[in-house]
């Protein structure tokens, strides 16, 4: 029961035993007064005494009455009001909630959005690198194709090799064996047609690489390879630049440090 229902109850409970005490205190009046007629008054005296006493509990039961009424009259403006004030509160919860509910769907919706775009680029994405791995599988599949006839007997000697070698050492001289194997090879192949091949000499110059200081093969930062005689030639200001694709290489101070030897192809050519 709530605080509100219950000071109704006592307000009640309050008007109802005051309207009992003022019936009290008119019995007694009229008791009084009734022992006194009774002794010295008529029976007309008595009749209109008993009217009287009638007329004065009837008075008492309408206070009473109307009492109790103002009290449920009150009470039911207490509760109307209660209830208006509680239909207002539950209205303005109403709008919060809706306007919640919608802000919520915006969210939702604009979360949706986002991840159709995600998933729309990672496709694209996932379909340009499948495509570039399928062209980058082609080519090395060509250039293994293109290599194979060269190197298939010395990776013979290269797997023969590996598998009997227990350290570094060991290793290491299956490595010199196999590179001086490949340069046997390679040499044969090139007095057999009668040229070097293409790797094997500058691009600018057409001069072979070599072990000495300017022969030396210089790897840039776009793949290519020239002589260090040509790459310091190609310097300008703070950076050299690639004659093939006009790739520039910031450097500062010494060429040589920039530049690192192409170790691949020099070994290939000693």
């Amino acid at each position: 029961m709530s605080s509100t229902t219950t000071n109704t109850v006592q307000q009640r409970e309050t008007t109802v035993m005051a309207a009992e005490g003022k019936k009290l205190s008119f019995k007694r009046l009229f008791s009084r007064i009734f022992s006194k007629k009774q002794k010295s008054s008529t029976d007309n005296d008595l009749k209109v005494f008993q009217l009287e006493a009638q007329l004065a509990k009837s008075e008492a039961d309408r206070q009473a009455q109307t009492a109790v009424s103002e009290s449920l009259v009150a009470e039911n403006q207490r509760i109307q009001k209660a209830l208006e004030m509680a239909e207002i509160k539950l209205q303005e919860a109403m709008s919060s909630f809706e306007n919640e509910r919608e802000e919520y769907l915006k969210i939702i919706e604009k979360h949706k959005y986002d991840q159709r775009e995600i998933v729309h680029g990672l496709n694209c994405d996932k379909n340009e690198l499948i495509r570039k791995l399928q062209t980058a599988h082609q080519i090395t599949t060509d250039l293994k194709l293109d290599a194979q006839a060269e190197q298939e007997h010395i990776q013979k000697v290269l797997k023969i090799e590996a598998q009997l070698c227990k350290d570094q050492k060991d290793f290491e001289e299956i490595r010199k064996k196999s590179q001086a194997a490949m340069r046997k090879q390679l040499k044969k192949e090139s007095e057999k047609s009668g040229e070097l091949f293409s790797w094997q000499s500058c691009e600018i110059c057409l001069e072979p690489f070599g072990e000495e200081k300017e022969r030396t093969p210089r790897i840039f930062g776009c793949g290519h390879t020239f002589c260090l005689e040509c790459s310091k030639k190609l310097v300008e200001e703070d950076y050299v630049k690639c004659p093939l694709d006009r790739i520039g290489t910031q450097f500062k101070g010494n060429i040589e440090k920039v530049l690192p030897k192409n170790f691949s192809v020099l070994n290939m050519c000693i």
